[in-house]
């Protein structure tokens, strides 16, 4: 039996921080950024308490003297109030407003998603595209954040990024119509189109209104997630593609930015710290050749055919039998890539398969996939934005 005072009666060493987290559920999201500050607790010694629970919440107000620090999912001006009684250094990691609370707040960089989600379309040749959202005021800053930066950078490419008219209540679709949204209904949208939903319960739920109403997933429509919910996403049909928001490195960075408040007691002012997505996590809901273009589409299945082998643009070009100055215009343009970008890009996507699915040694990795060695590798992922090699493998389970 826990006593009533259980933390008090726990030996604890100075040296030894005790940190209480406070309000995580234990799966999805909540569940990887705990993964990543437990490992953080681990190589710094830290005690965690799990506060997940209204026993739990008591154990630390009852004990708040012996709180060193909080991560917590502030969620409202409740737990935003309660959180400052304990007057200790606290961060929060929750996606409601954070600025409206006043912790120092660790979040995904959700303009970032939006521009990797269309810019992932636009590398697999759509040039039809559309985003689903709720409009309007939302808890959740991420919601429009992200759609606003999908739409913003699908029209800085000329194109037009569509509302979709007939999964919205009436007013709600109105709303979008008046915000400059052209509207289409899912059958009515030009394809093949690229639909990106804000998070994976909404591309669940695309996908299944794409199929109900007998269009076919991806040749015709593709559907895009954002979150990667491994579970939720394979439990959609078909599998849903998603992008991966780096849950581990949210929480390491949490982790590491309460570190640096918790040298003086005190509670720290807000700041907004953002983590970049991890990138796109392709499964069964996005066509990888959507390209119109028959110069684009051979170019394209070159590179996904030939990436792993020391091939060059110069090689690109003489396969398909072009000028290299006539490709790479129409490359850039319809796709958004250059020629090497794109090269680039598929060889990175094949060694992060490797890293997360085989435990082969880094310098194999780089020869399977068409780099040099590992220092040519870890060059292109550092330009590409990507994680280091290192760092997928370290943060996956």
């Amino acid at each position: 039996m826990f006593s009533e005072n259980h933390l008090s009666n726990t030996p604890l060493a100075p040296s030894r921080p005790l940190v209480a987290l406070v309000g995580f559920a234990m799966s999805g999201l909540d569940a990887e950024i705990l993964r990543g500050i437990q490992e953080y607790a681990h190589n710094y010694n830290w005690q965690l308490f799990n506060a997940n629970s209204e026993w739990g919440i008591e154990q630390v107000e009852g004990n708040a003297e012996l709180i060193h620090g909080v991560i917590a999912v502030v969620a409202d001006a409740e737990r935003a109030e309660w959180l400052r009684t304990l007057n200790c250094p606290a961060v929060n990691v929750s996606n409601t407003f954070p600025e409206t609370y006043g912790f120092p707040a660790v979040l995904s960089q959700d303009s970032r998603v939006g521009e990797l989600a269309a810019e992932y379309f636009q590398e697999r040749g759509y040039s039809n595209f559309a985003a689903y959202f709720l409009p309007g005021d939302h808890p959740y800053r991420y919601i429009n954040t992200r759609a606003a930066a999908f739409a913003r950078t699908v029209k800085a490419r000329g194109r037009i990024c569509h509302g979709i008219l007939d999964v919205y209540p009436e007013e709600r679709a109105a709303r979008l119509k008046a915000e400059g949204w052209e509207m289409k209904t899912l059958r009515d949208l030009p394809k093949p189109c690229g639909i990106f939903c804000i998070d994976d319960q909404q591309g669940s739920y695309i996908s299944f209104m794409a199929l109900s109403r007998g269009l076919r997933i991806p040749s015709e429509v593709g559907v895009l997630g954002g979150d990667n919910f491994q579970l939720y996403c394979n439990m959609s049909n078909p599998p849903l593609s998603s992008v991966d928001l780096d849950g581990p490195q949210i929480g390491r960075t949490a982790a590491e930015t309460l570190q640096r408040f918790m040298s003086d007691g005190k509670p720290a002012p807000y700041e907004l710290i953002e983590v970049p997505p991890r990138g796109v996590v392709s499964r069964a809901t996005v066509d990888t050749s959507a390209i119109q273009n028959p110069l684009l589409a051979r170019t394209r299945q070159y590179i996904l055919e030939h990436s792993h082998e020391r091939i060059n643009v110069s090689d690109i070009v003489r396969a398909v039998r072009t000028s290299r100055r006539k490709l790479e215009t129409l490359y850039q343009a319809e796709l958004g890539l250059s020629l090497l970008q794109s090269l680039n890009q598929a060889r990175i996507d094949h060694s992060r398969r490797l890293l997360q699915d085989t435990d082969l040694p880094l310098y194999k990795i780089a020869g399977l996939c068409g780099f040099r060695d590992t220092h040519q590798m870890n060059r292109v992922f550092t330009r590409h934005g990507a994680p280091s090699p290192k760092e997928i493998r370290k943060n996956t389970p």
